[in-house]
């Protein structure tokens, strides 16, 4: 029998803020042909989207460092691309 871990968190830069997650993801994800100010523009509107305004400059962290709260947390993970391709 095989046996397999698979981690309850998603991975995400814990280090980084909500908006430099999205960010990063936007500069990976969305086409290249799109300047800089436009994907910085669309991560404004995931992050207002998802109600993530207030919490956009904070930490994500991680299960070993404290971060954005739970709920906030899977508000991020909404916006993250693989989820619902708002990036």
């Amino acid at each position: 029998p095989w046996v397999g871990f698979v981690p309850q968190d998603d991975i995400v830069h814990a280090n980084l803020t909500v908006f430099q997650n999205l960010y990063y993801h936007a500069l990976l994800r969305l086409p290249a042909a799109l300047s800089r100010e436009a994907k910085h523009a669309h991560v404004m509107h995931v992050l207002t989207v998802l109600n993530l305004d207030a919490v956009r400059d904070s930490v994500v962290g991680s299960p070993e460092r404290r971060g954005v709260s739970g709920g906030q947390r899977a508000l991020w993970r909404a916006g993250a691309p693989d989820r619902t391709r708002l990036l």
